[in-house]
């Protein structure tokens, strides 16, 4: 007996040590449950006292915890005692029920929220002890404030719209008639305007109404294009530049300018059609045909161009003239009174030395009369090409001949002839003041001793030629102005020249069909090579 008495002793001891266990973790829990929750969680005596609270409580409210224990409900809940009138009226319901409207109520900064509280109780010592859930709805209840104020307003604002409506409905029925009027009124015009077209424009730049005779002259018709970009229809990227213009119209600008469409010129004019209180929504635009104008203004400028090019030649042949003929005239009467002096056997190298300056300044007073003289030929439209048969070899031997005599001390022309060696059609003019200038410049800008070259070359349908030598070359930064008139390289300064030969050659190729190019070195030397068509004396005489 005293053993089962000793075992109940023991079993019971650690029966009730389990069961202080689990009321231990059972508070432990339900204190975490409390300290954690987003709800605030009051407790509250039956005089009114609080004696706990949760942290939520703490920020919902803003008073420290034990600040809170010093009050009593009604300085945190304003009229507590007629909230708990309410719930013993749905003390039927068993989940607690919350109770009444949302509250407003004052945080300690004196701020106002708004909460919503579900109540519980239970009893401690015979008394009720009431427990208060807490939840700040401060959010919905100012959106549930906001949605009813826009209901109210969208409810005023619906009887306003309807009486505009009805307004509005009135007016469009009169607009619609005078707009059937002016339609009509516009399609008169639109469709008999005469060299061009009118149009009327969305905000999307398509044609809403178009008409006008010019439209026949663009291949179009108003029924095809209606709801259509009418330059889309004819050049893309005419129609990006329109549709930059076009746009600034809808801003309240008016825009105007010229575009090209099938060989024709039009002006484009295009303003905005405004309706008071509105934005532009749509554009007038008026397309005219002005070729005929376009072709005389574009004449008349070149006539000025032209007129202002020959003053600019004048000019500069007077200063140019004055200075190029000074010196080779200075050059024959200073060596004409020195041979005249010149008396003896003795003196007779002097003489000719002075014979030869003469010689050359004669012939540098003829070539640049000639670059004149061809030069107002062709601006004057005179030089008109003339074939005749001719040797080619024996036509540049006897060049050759003539050229010799302004030649270098120690220069040498070579030339060399490939090809077949016949009779061909060529205008003797032109080539002999093609390869003259180019001998001529090859001489001039070519040091003592130097080679000059020239080689003609007669295929089956071209003729080459090709001027070497061994000279100063052009520089490289300006040999894309080299064949513009009275153009000189800044190495050739110190020589005498006017700049017109290598131009003149130019118009002189381009006129027999043929092309020129060329390849130069500084300090090395220039080749020009000259192709032209070979026409046969064959091809000539069937012409005749």
């Amino acid at each position: 007996m005293s053993i089962l008495i000793i075992w109940l002793a023991v079993f019971f001891t650690i029966h009730l040590r389990n069961l202080y266990h689990i009321e231990q973790k059972e508070k432990e829990q339900l204190k975490s449950i409390v300290e954690y929750a987003n709800e605030g969680i009051l407790m509250i005596r039956q005089d009114g006292k609080i004696y706990s609270s949760n942290p939520a409580v703490e920020k919902i409210f803003g008073y420290k915890s034990i600040d809170i224990l010093t009050k009593v409900i009604d300085e945190l809940i304003p009229n507590f005692a007629i909230i708990l009138k309410e719930y013993f009226k749905n003390i039927s319901n068993p989940l607690s029920p919350r109770v009444g409207e949302s509250l407003k109520c004052k945080r300690k900064d004196e701020s106002e929220f708004y909460i919503d509280i579900n109540l519980s109780y239970f009893h401690e010592n015979g008394a009720i002890v009431w427990i208060v859930f807490i939840l700040d709805v401060t959010d919905r209840v100012k959106n549930d404030e906001l949605a009813k104020a826009n209901l109210k307003m969208m409810h005023e604002y619906n009887q306003k719209l309807e009486s505009e409506v009805k307004q509005r409905t009135e007016e469009l029925a009169r607009s619609n008639q005078k707009l059937i009027s002016n339609q009509a009124i516009y399609h008169s015009i639109a469709d008999n305007y005469p060299d061009g077209f009118i149009g009327v424009m969305d905000r999307s730049l398509k044609y809403v109404l178009v008409g006008g005779k010019g439209l026949s002259a663009l291949g179009l018709d108003s029924k095809s294009i209606i709801n259509d970009i009418i330059f889309d229809n004819i050049y893309q990227s005419m129609s990006v530049y329109a549709e930059k213009a076009l746009v600034k119209v809808f801003d309240g600008k008016k825009v105007s300018f010229d575009i090209e469409l099938k060989g024709d010129f039009y002006n484009v004019t295009a303003v905005p059609i405004e309706s008071p209180g509105h934005p532009i929504q749509e554009i007038l635009v008026v397309v005219k045909n002005i070729s005929v104008h376009k072709n005389l203004e574009y004449e008349l400028m070149k006539t000025l161009e032209k007129e202002k090019e020959l003053n600019t030649l004048k000019s500069r042949f007077v200063t140019m003239a004055s200075h190029e003929f000074r010196t080779p005239l200075t050059t024959i009467l200073s060596s004409a009174f020195l041979v005249e002096n010149y008396t003896g056997q003795q003196v007779e190298n002097e003489r000719k030395k002075h014979l030869e300056r003469i010689k050359r300044a004669v012939n540098g007073l003829t070539e640049l009369l000639n670059d004149f003289l061809s030069l107002g030929q062709l601006e004057e439209g005179k030089v008109h090409l003339m074939l005749k048969s001719m040797n080619l070899k024996v036509f540049c031997e006897d060049l050759i001949q003539e050229v010799s005599l302004t030649k270098k001390e120690g220069q040498k022309i070579v030339f060399e002839f490939e090809g077949e060696d016949t009779e061909i059609a060529m205008d003797k003019h032109l080539l002999r003041n093609i390869l003259l200038n180019l001998l001529s410049n090859a001489i001039k800008y070519s040091p003592i001793s130097s080679n000059i070259g020239l080689t003609i070359s007669v295929a089956s349908k071209n003729i080459t030629l090709k001027v070497s030598d061994q000279g100063i070359g052009i520089p490289p930064d300006e040999q894309k102005l080299i064949f513009k008139r009275f153009f000189r390289a800044k190495n050739t300064i110190q020589i005498q020249g006017t700049g017109l030969g290598l131009n003149i050659v130019r118009r002189y190729v381009k006129l027999l069909t043929g092309k020129i190019f060329f390849e130069s070195r500084l300090d090395k030397g220039t080749i020009f090579t000259v192709i032209l068509p070979l026409k046969r004396t064959t091809e000539l005489n069937q012409k005749t």
